[in-house]
């Protein structure tokens, strides 16, 4: 992580959390003052809550955690003796793991151009100095007028550190004849920082700084717009672009802040929009209302495995995209031929939508009577064929048995609402001539096919309902729109938040044919798959106004999230892919 695959300090992060953090004090993360206040992102590490959480303590004593150890070890043999100190007693490694590590990104200077720094703070220089030369003896160990040392491991990469901090640099090399500048460059420069220069004099990063998660990232869209301002200018935009584009991303004083927290029997993730009146504003016009009880109650939520919903206000899209040279006048035009004016329009396009899946079902695919019959008929069209002839051809083609497969697919539904019935209608109508879609006999939707998939829609007043399953577009059609929302707490739950997400994640409460289904396919590779399944329960995000939360649920509810996924990965687990 810090220098190269074959040297120690990465091994010092991993296996120094296995024998420290013993005070229950949180220190003092004063070596962030080395952070560059144009800096764009930051990742906090807090290694001490991480080794308690995970409960590795416990965890190094277990069969699965030693084979991986070994196997690590076995990659550099001469360190093997200097990896076993340092478990026994990190403080050999110099560095002052009970505080937290900082990750962070930079600008470099130009476009596209992006430098990385990690910043540690340090418990003891002479020991991190002899870690090093035990790593490498032919490493170079410089001593730098202003206190510090260094190494250089290239132009663009280097380690320097003193008595409170160790940095680590690697900076963008840069493109053609702009060269980046050397590694060696920025730890000068970040170990003279002048405290105005330092991010800590930001006040909404001081207050990050101040929260107690276990993993975070502090990311900042007022840096982000330095770099995709001079990305754009590029190509060389008249002044009433570039006033357009100042408008446009005005980020100014405006941040975001992701946090990870692993708890007993569930992992946390919340994102937290801290933005500027301008940014405000936006949000305020795009996210609509709290999803309805309206467009909820048609779900039939006794049969999901997960749903999710969201609604949205095009107004505040429109009125940033609207500086574009000609969208407005486009819009209008558009507005006009369906009979409105341009603010109708926009009002009619407010809405929101629902989506979710029933199952994971078998399915019958007819498949087209002749794989050629399109170029065929193309072909006879293009040669000026007798339409007489041509008719009977076509009539021949469609004549040909349709051969019928079976596939597995997942069983989903849509639900679109609007605040107009003109826009459902549009929708069914443009689907007539784009898909074929054609009206089901003695029924008021409509068939076509998608990817050889059937599917049913249906416009009902300002509703538009769509599903690969007829029973299940039956189904939302017959419930009553009464408001009167089904006894389930998470459908409830929805109706507080503009836009929400639940997946079912355990298997044993999957519908039995889908579980079936899911043997089926995977045959040799369910055990793996089930095996994975058994750690989760399930997964909801919600979000509301300017915080987004994420959780996912794990089925042990009596120990922590990190240690049963640490225990699940030593155990040989693949939690990633499926094992062959």
């Amino acid at each position: 992580m810090i220098i190269r695959k074959n040297n120690l300090l990465w091994w010092v992060l991993v296996f120094g959390l296995l024998s420290i953090f013993t005070k229950c004090t949180q220190p003092q993360d004063n070596h962030a003052q080395y952070i560059p206040k144009e800096a764009l992102a930051v990742f906090s590490i807090d290694l001490k809550q991480l080794y308690q959480k995970g409960n590795l303590k416990s965890l190094k004593n277990s069969a699965g955690f030693k084979k991986w150890k070994a196997n690590l070890m076995e990659e550099n043999d001469q360190m093997n003796d200097l990896i076993l100190e340092n478990l026994n007693d990190p403080t050999l490694s110099g560095l002052n793991l009970q505080k937290k590590v900082f990750v962070y990104t930079y600008s470099g200077g130009g476009v596209f151009s992006s430098n990385t720094g990690v910043v540690a703070a340090m418990q003891n220089a002479r020991n991190f100095e002899k870690m090093l030369k035990l790593s490498n003896k032919d490493i170079e160990i410089k001593k730098n007028e202003k206190g510090y040392q260094y190494v250089e491991l290239g132009k663009y990469e280097a380690v320097g550190w003193n008595d409170q901090v160790m940095m680590y640099i690697k900076s963008e090399g840069g493109f053609g004849r702009r060269k980046g500048l050397s590694a060696r460059s920025y730890l000068y420069s970040f170990f003279n920082l002048d405290p105005e220069n330092s991010l800590v004099t930001n006040q909404n990063f001081s207050k990050f700084l101040t929260k107690n998660n276990d993993l975070s990232v502090w990311y900042s869209l007022q840096a982000a717009k330095k770099d995709m301002t001079a990305a754009l200018n590029m190509y060389r935009y008249s002044s009433r672009d570039q006033q357009i584009l100042d408008e446009i991303l005005n980020f100014q004083n405006s941040y975001i802040q992701y946090t990870l927290n692993f708890e007993k029997g569930r992992l946390l993730f919340n994102t937290q929009y801290e933005l500027n009146k301008n940014l405000k504003k936006f949000y305020k016009e795009t996210y609509g209302q709290n999803l309805s009880k309206e467009l909820l109650s048609r779900i039939p939520h006794k049969q999901l495995l997960g749903f999710m919903g969201f609604s949205w206000n095009f107004k505040g899209l429109f009125n940033w995209i609207k500086r574009v040279e000609g969208v407005e006048q486009a819009f209008e035009k558009q507005a006009k031929e369906m009979g409105l004016s341009a603010d109708d329009l926009l009002k009619t396009l407010q809405g929101e939508i629902v989506l979710a899946m029933t199952g994971f079902e078998k399915f019958e695919i007819k498949e087209k009577g002749s794989r050629y019959g399109d170029y065929l008929n193309q072909m006879l069209a293009d040669h000026d064929v007798d339409a007489k002839k041509l008719a009977d051809f076509r009539k021949r083609l469609s004549e040909i048995p349709r051969k019928v497969r079976t596939t597995y697919a997942p069983e989903m539904l849509g639900i679109v609402s609007f605040k107009s019935d003109l826009i459902p209608q549009k929708i069914t109508e443009t689907l007539q001539i784009l898909l074929s879609a054609n009206k089901v006999e003695g029924k008021s939707y409509y068939q076509f096919e998608l990817a050889e998939m059937p599917f049913f829609i249906a416009a009902q007043k300002q509703q538009l309902m769509v599903s690969n399953r007829e029973k299940l577009l039956e189904q939302m059609l017959n419930n009553e729109v009464n408001g009167k929302l089904p006894d389930d707490k998470m459908v409830k739950e929805a109706t507080k938040y503009n836009n929400y997400m639940y997946m079912n994640l355990s298997f044993d409460k999957f519908p039995k044919s889908t579980q079936q289904n899911i043997k089926d396919q995977l045959q040799g590779k369910f055990g793996k798959l089930q095996e994975n399944l058994s750690l989760f329960e399930s997964f909801k995000a919600k979000g509301k106004d300017y915080k987004i939360s994420m959780e996912l649920n794990l089925s042990d509810k009596s120990r922590n999230s990190l240690e049963l996924i640490l225990r699940t990965v030593f155990n040989g687990v693949d939690m990633i892919t499926l094992a062959e």
